[in-house]
């Protein structure tokens, strides 16, 4: 489960999902814009101390973009956490709770990002692949790019 949902994060953090539109609490998601003005310093001077207070806040209420830092940090040992990977595992878990409470509502963003992670579980077969071509052939932008990346590596695919 471990390194499913750490691919999964990073995926989400830092390739084709930065720009996901996941519908999280309002308040978090809030949290977590302010906290990432203040990490990238947009507007304001950077301040790395206050971007993490307000990130983990942020986590706290259940956003999933926060959620996912804090674990990845947590994993890693960065950010004054130390290593601690089922610390991670809980957070992880968390981060899939909160996904899967949003796809229950309709939320195409965190299905997508869900199939993804059971995509990359290992032996991916049609039943891993079909909710993300489903997503595809709506017109969905971010997975019409995760199926070329599964067509590229001959997934997907009939012999």
């Amino acid at each position: 489960m471990m390194i499913r949902w750490i691919s999964l994060v990073l995926g989400f953090l830092c390739l084709n999902f930065s720009g996901v539109g996941i519908t999280a609490p309002e308040e978090g998601n809030q949290l977590y814009l302010e906290a990432r003005k203040y990490a990238q310093g947009n507007g304001c001077p950077i301040d790395e101390k206050k971007a993490k207070a307000l990130y983990l806040k942020a986590a706290d209420m259940g956003e999933p973009k926060a959620c996912a830092l804090k674990a990845c940090w947590i994993f890693f040992g960065m950010r004054g956490f130390e290593k601690n990977e089922s610390q991670a595992n809980r957070e992880l878990q968390a981060l899939v709770n909160s996904l899967t409470n949003l796809k229950n509502s309709g939320d195409e963003d965190a299905a997508l990002l869900l199939a993804v992670g059971n995509l990359i579980s290992g032996q991916p077969g049609e039943e891993e692949i079909a909710p993300i071509k489903e997503l595809a052939l709506s017109g969905k932008p971010e997975a019409c790019g995760v199926m070329s990346w599964v067509y590229s590596r001959g997934m997907g695919t009939y012999p």
